[in-house]
């Protein structure tokens, strides 16, 4: 009996009342009828007798102890589990904090502060739109620039078809009219069309080689603006090969006017020379209507560009400012959807860990736990000696050892 007595004083000296243990009584119905059962069937078997008693309830506490020992092993490799469980949660646990904690305190501050920055600066342009964009749009110029750039496209089309046409497919004869059907010819278009697909071609296509021209060589002035006389050569060549051009084909139909002119005169005039040219009103006619209108017509569609561009500048600056202040919105948001997620994450973490604190298995009896058993047992006997009518004596006595039993072990009456 002392070896038993020495385990019963280690579970009396471990029993704390705060503890929640897992007792064999509570949630236990099977086992709490068992022990009623073993001791009304220890009763039958000793027919009730108190000495018996005395024996068997001292055996059956002996194998209560004795199971208490066996199953020690089994609870403490369970709640090591359960522990070991509990700690990687509560690692997971801290990281979800530490990542939380940095959300709140760094992250979700920094992404309001932005969003706030971008809200100001569109407030800042509807209040003040010249502060975010340097030039001041013109509606009135650009529609003016736009207006003269298309005559000017349009004039150079037909007087291009009828140049290029005249200089390179029309016979000039000489009229009262020659000045101005030599330069512009009405009917250039038809007549290329009747000579063939090549001569149409021709002349359809050659205004564009001027229309580019302009454009290119106005690009090139801007690009070279303030910079060296070395890298001004492009643009100086350029405009030397554009004047070339047109001087060829001016001097090729001022040629022919001259030519006609000899012809219809029965005069015997000398050759058309590059001398007769210069003094030529034809020649410069011709260059003033095509060299000097298409360089016009390049800076005109560049101030109409610059203008173009630049009323377009509030949408886009305004644009700018509205994605910044949607993409600062989309970070906030996002970073509350994780802040929520990650606090649900720790909720969840929080009831994994209680759960897990309950599955703990308590490994000694406490004096209560022994006082119940033994109770229920005791209980099975005197109802066998109920059920058989034994005398009243034999019930007092197996209650008074049952008392005696208590103070043997050391966990008395309250």
């Amino acid at each position: 009996m002392s070896k038993f007595s020495d385990l019963i004083n280690r579970g009396l000296n471990m029993f704390k009342p705060e503890q929640i243990v897992n007792t064999i009584l509570n949630g236990n119905h099977n086992e709490t009828a068992e022990y009623e059962t073993q001791g009304f069937r220890d009763a039958a078997r000793a027919d009730g007798s108190p000495d018996a008693y005395k024996n068997s309830i001292d055996h059956f506490y002996s194998q209560i102890l004795l199971k208490q020992k066996e199953d020690e092993e089994k609870i403490q490799k369970k709640n090591f589990e359960v522990e070991s469980s509990i700690k990687e949660t509560q690692q997971k646990k801290t990281i979800f904090e530490n990542e939380l904690k940095k959300l709140l305190q760094q992250d979700l501050p920094d992404a309001e502060k932005e969003l706030k920055v971008a809200e100001e600066k569109i407030l800042q342009f509807i209040r003040n739109p010249k502060d975010f964009v340097r030039e001041e749009k013109d509606n009135f110029l650009q529609w003016i620039y736009g207006l003269l750039t298309l005559a000017l496209a349009i004039f150079i089309y037909f007087f291009y078809t009828s140049v290029v046409y005249s200089a390179i497919f029309r016979d000039v004869t000489i009229s009262k009219f020659t000045i101005y059907n030599s330069i512009f010819y009405p009917r250039a278009i038809e007549e290329a069309y009747q000579k063939g697909i090549a001569a149409l071609m021709i002349t359809l296509l050659a205004p564009f080689v001027f229309y580019a021209l302009g454009m290119v060589l106005d690009n090139i002035k801007k690009k070279s603006s303030g910079k060296s006389f070395k890298e001004k050569v492009p643009y100086y060549l350029g405009m030397i090969f554009a004047f070339l051009l047109d001087s060829l084909f001016a001097y090729h139909i001022s040629e022919r006017i001259y030519n006609s002119k000899a012809i219809n005169t029965y005069e015997n005039l000398k050759p058309y020379s590059l001398g007769d040219a210069i003094l030529d009103l034809n020649f410069w006619i011709i260059i003033a209507l095509g060299f000097c209108v298409y360089l016009l017509f390049g800076y005109l569609f560049s101030l109409y560009n610059e203008l173009r561009t630049n009323s377009s500048l509030y949408a886009k600056v305004k644009g700018q400012l509205e994605t910044n202040r949607n993409q600062a919105q989309e970070r906030v948001n996002s970073l509350k959807v994780k802040i929520s997620s990650l606090e649900n994450s720790i909720n969840e973490l929080d009831l994994k860990i209680a759960a897990l604190k309950e599955e703990f298995n308590k490994v000694y009896y406490s004096p209560i736990e022994i006082k119940n058993i033994l109770s229920l047992y005791t209980r099975g006997w005197i109802n066998f000696l109920k059920q058989g009518r034994y005398s009243e004596i034999f019930i007092n006595t197996i209650t008074n050892e049952l008392e005696d039993f208590y103070k043997k072990i050391g966990v008395e009456q309250e």
